[in-house]
């Protein structure tokens, strides 16, 4: 069973990527073309590590 699952592993590592270069290339687009909000950086860590202290897990918010 091992070697079935490690075969099955390799094969799919070796296999296209997940997403094309066409696809990559359309969002790198999209995102040229708006202006998208931003926050400071600076900001942005310190509110993060605020989060962190308090208890809040970013990935779910």
């Amino acid at each position: 069973m091992s070697d079935y699952v490690r075969e099955v592993l390799r094969e799919s590592w070796s296999d296209a990527p997940a997403t094309s270069v066409e696809a990559k290339l359309a969002v790198v687009r999209e995102a040229a073309r708006h202006g998208y909000p931003t926050a400071d950086p600076d900001e942005m860590n310190a509110q993060i590590r605020a989060g962190q202290q308090a208890g809040l897990d970013p990935e779910v918010a």
